[in-house]
């Protein structure tokens, strides 16, 4: 379970710097379009939940709205002159079959009920229109959650959903997968305390409400880095993309 409060707090103060530092978001995002692109509906209307600062939201091949829940990628994304909505993902603010399709980036892995997401998405879709959803899965991060715990350290990084999971929600809230696609990104840090910062600056640090409190000392960290496999390139932090693109059935 997360804050919601630390959430929208956190991605809020990241926004005016976020997009100097999610070249991996950026990246999955391009690959989440590339992806879903030969099943959208020409001049049709998307609506981007968890937009952030609206950089993927401009690329999509079609009319696109901004959802955000944090005010401060609303803020963002409404100096690219994108039609933003300040919202939750669990509970959208728009009406029934408005929209041809709905598209989530790295969203899903911030909510604690994304079948709630589906659910919703299924409500505003129009009949035979397209959800399109890329998140972190299961073994994401799995380096650095080890280390942690190998150091006395529990609950440090976020819990990731299996895929499969993922897929019977979407099913069992009234969706077709139509294409599914799995891949394993490998991104290279300084060190850990490198990679908790770039964490941290994109507003994705750890927000589970049974974290540990308080800062890692830097001795505790050096702890933390002893268990860390190290290679010419940096730690390597390993992140589990999944993709989903679905119909909604009539």
């Amino acid at each position: 379970m997360f804050e919601r409060a630390r959430i929208s707090g956190d991605f809020s103060r990241a926004a005016p710097v976020y997009a100097a530092y999610a070249a991996l978001q950026a990246k999955i995002g391009a690959a989440l379009i590339r992806h879903a692109s030969p099943f959208l509906p020409a001049g049709g209307l998307l609506l981007d939940v968890g937009a952030g600062t609206g950089d993927v939201t401009q690329q999509w091949p079609m009319r696109a709205i901004a959802l955000d829940a944090a005010f401060g990628m609303c803020r963002e994304a409404m100096k690219k002159r994108l039609p933003v909505v300040h919202a939750t993902a669990e509970q959208l603010p728009v009406r029934d079959t408005a929209v041809d399709a709905v598209a989530s980036n790295l969203m899903l892995q911030w909510i604690t009920q994304p079948e709630r997401f589906f659910a919703e998405s299924f409500r505003v879709i129009k009949p035979e229109g397209v959800l399109a959803i890329s998140t972190f899965t299961e073994g994401t991060l799995d380096e650095l959650s080890n280390a942690f715990a190998a150091a006395g350290e529990m609950h440090r990084t976020s819990d990731f959903t299996a895929p499969q999971t993922l897929t019977r929600s979407i099913r069992n809230n009234g969706f077709e997968i139509v294409s599914e696609q799995h891949e394993t990104r490998v991104e290279f840090y300084d060190d850990v305390l490198d990679l908790c910062l770039s964490l941290r600056d994109i507003g994705a640090h750890n927000k589970r409400i049974d974290r540990p409190r308080g800062l890692l000392t830097l001795r505790k960290l050096r702890e933390v880095a002893g268990y860390y496999g190290k290679t010419a390139q940096g730690i390597p932090a390993r992140w589990e993309v999944h993709m989903v693109v679905a119909r909604k059935k009539i």
